[in-house]
């Protein structure tokens, strides 16, 4: 699993699934994983293993999520 970090504050985890995913114990842990993520308001990402990716969804998002954190610190500071 991979996390996605602005100012050491976790905000999304990336997580390539590959066959192992499909044994009782990885589908229990990934539920698991969902619903952890799921509760502390964060979005996981979940991709196939592949030859290929198609990233296009993913860096959309990233690029949204890392401009409302730069605008929320600014909101912050400019309060402060």
């Amino acid at each position: 699993m991979f996390f996605f970090l602005i100012n050491c504050k976790i905000l999304l985890g990336i997580e390539l699934d590959d066959k192992s995913h499909y044994n009782k114990t990885s589908i229990k842990n990934d539920k698991f994983k969902s619903k952890l993520f799921k509760e502390l308001s964060l979005n996981l990402f979940r991709y196939k293993v592949s030859y290929k990716y198609d990233f296009s969804n993913l860096n959309s998002y990233l690029y949204e999520l890392e401009n409302s954190v730069i605008a929320k610190e600014q909101m912050v500071s400019v309060e402060s």
